[in-house]
């Protein structure tokens, strides 16, 4: 009876182990994700100002040679 009784208690700790650790595997994937498409969204804006930036200084240049 009382091994009976151990081996139920042992099975339900394994049990919440296995349900806690795919928990914690899964907020770390998704904290994976958030990260990467911070740091993405970062690079993109950063190239996107560059471009813009290209852009503008090409029209600046052009508008001074129209003044000459």
């Amino acid at each position: 009876m009382a091994g009976e009784l151990l081996m139920s208690i042992s099975n339900d700790e394994r049990e919440r182990t296995i349900f806690r650790n795919r928990r914690i595997a899964l907020a770390d994937q998704e904290s994976n994700m958030i990260t990467a498409l911070r740091v993405a969204g970062t690079k993109e804006r950063e190239i996107w100002h560059g471009i813009i930036a290209d852009k503008n200084a090409a029209i600046a240049d052009a508008d001074l040679l129209r003044m000459f």
